[in-house]
Order: C-alpha cells, then structure tokens, then sequence
C-alpha cells in the first residue's frame, strides 16, 4: 500500500466541496428559504455520525505515529468530506420543497405494484375489487 498522499488524493480530495457545492444548489432549488427543522435534523445526524467517526477513524489517524503530518491530514480529510456529505444529502431529504412530477409518478407504479402483488391472495387467487379498495381506504392487509 502506498504512503499517503498519492498523486490521485487531491483528485479524490476535490470531488467533496464540488458535490457539497451540487447539493447546496439541490436544496436551495427545492426549497429557497430556510428549514430549520430539516437543519436540526441533518445537525442531529451528522453530530451522531461525526462522533463515531472521530472514535474509530480520524482520532487514530491524529495519534498515528506512523504517517506523517501530510498523510494523516488526507487520512482525516476523507472522512471530514464523508461527514458533509451526509449532512448535506440529510438537509436534502428532509426539505420540505415541491416534489417533481418524477417522485409523484414514482409514487404511484411503486404502489400499483405492491397492491397488486397483495392482492394476489395466498394461492394466487385475485380477490374481489371492492374488498381490496376497501383494505386501502382502512389500512387493513391480507
């Protein structure tokens, strides 16, 4: 294995603040003012991650005596990046914006497909078309 960095790091290393920079422009698209609740939600997720990652990965590469100063900086930069791309796709997920007419068509094949299959009954009979609108309106499953 090589010693870090490798001439390809900085390449590695530059594709995190061009996706951070393509999410940001995502969630302001969808959703142009602020949500502070998605915000928190993404803050709570991403401190939860962050610490698990400072314990297992980057705090053994701070202590590392075998590396040196440069290669433990791109050791920690990796999962630093990781972190903000998570909390960015998070704040993403959690907006509250319109969703495209993409998600909404989506949506639906995905529930025609699993109300077909449900209602196929246990030996592959179809049930009775009133009684499986009736099961969507109340929730109930076969």
């Amino acid at each position: 294995m090589d010693e870090p960095p490798t001439p390809a790091d900085p390449l590695f290393l530059l594709l995190y603040p061009a996706c951070a920079v393509g999410f940001a422009l995502l969630i302001k698209r969808r959703e142009p003012r602020r949500n502070w609740a998605a915000m928190v939600d993404a803050g709570t997720f991403t401190t939860g991650l962050g610490l698990l990652a400072w314990v297992y990965v980057i705090g053994p590469a701070v202590l590392s005596d075998e590396t040196r100063l440069l290669g433990s900086v791109v050791q920690i930069a990796y999962p630093i990046g990781d972190l903000l791309l998570l909390a960015m796709l998070t704040r993403l997920v959690r907006s509250g914006g319109a969703r495209g007419s993409a998600f909404w068509w989506d949506h639906r094949v995905g529930q025609r497909v699993l109300c077909r299959r449900r209602d196929l009954g246990g030996a592959g009979q179809p049930r009775d078309r009133h009684q499986r609108c009736a099961d969507r309106e109340t929730g109930a499953s076969t």
